[in-house]
């Protein structure tokens, strides 16, 4: 069990082991944004905000898993990753009017948190003042399995991008995929039109495959899938650029 044996081939200086509970609903919460109420205890000056744009490594994202079925008696998830909702912009000429002039309040605003005027006579609310909103972006990936579960089917919802194994291709590839304890290009696409994914890519793909092959197993994750996703097939070193707000297929 690598959760509870020792592995030196697993061993970094800076890699230590936790225990997280499980949540009612299921899942499991790696990591979390900082609670900003407690970040405003510091005062204003102090805070550092998970979801602004130039954090650096400083941005922190809140990573969940759940259990999908693999193996018997083999615990294996999958994976979602999702930045905190972005700042918006301000209508600085409607903040002064309202009582708030530029000024550290305005960091609040733009990240949701309701302030009081500068002569702390009436609350300014974030919508009275935002011109527009951002959406969150959501990587989910998920590994060898035959099905995922309801708890992690609800994390993927609305994934961006969405990685799912894609193992066999050719005759009963469906059937001999789930016997095996994984998953066709088939079975993937129904996954992305379920959770609504806006991209799939199929990875886990034999190195064997041929390019007419990768063709394939493209062609039935589409067709499973109905026109709600982008498909593509992985390989190595891939990288994709999910813009500010997220795709819009559209």
């Amino acid at each position: 069990n690598i959760f509870i044996g020792s592995y030196p081939e697993i061993s970094y200086a800076n890699l230590t082991r936790r225990s997280i509970p499980k949540n009612t609903d299921g899942t499991w919460t790696i990591e979390e944004p900082d609670n900003l109420t407690d970040l405003l205890k510091r005062g204003l000056k102090d805070v550092s905000l998970s979801n602004e744009v130039n954090a650096g490594p400083l941005r922190k994202f809140r990573i969940s898993a759940a259990e999908v079925m693999h193996q018997p008696g083999v615990q294996t998830f999958g994976f979602v990753v999702e930045e905190s909702t972005p700042p918006r912009k301000i209508d600085a000429a409607k903040a002064t009017e309202l009582g708030v002039k530029p000024g550290t309040k305005y960091k609040l605003l733009k990240n949701g948190f309701p302030v009081m005027s500068d002569d702390e006579t009436k609350e300014i609310r974030p919508e009275q003042v935002l011109t527009d909103t951002i959406s969150p972006r959501k990587f989910a990936i998920v590994g060898d399995n035959s099905k995922i579960s309801l708890a992690l089917a609800q994390l993927c919802h609305n994934a961006d991008v969405l990685v799912h194994e894609a193992t066999l291709v050719g005759k009963d590839a469906e059937e001999k995929a789930q016997k095996r304890g994984h998953s066709s290009a088939t079975t993937a696409g129904k996954v992305a039109q379920k959770v609504h994914a806006k991209a799939l890519v199929l990875n886990h793909l034999s190195p064997k495959l041929l390019s007419e092959e990768i063709d394939v197993l493209l062609q039935n994750a589409e067709k499973s899938n109905c026109g709600v996703s982008q498909i593509a097939a992985a390989f190595d070193f891939m990288e994709l650029w999910v813009p500010r707000g997220g795709y819009n297929f559209e």
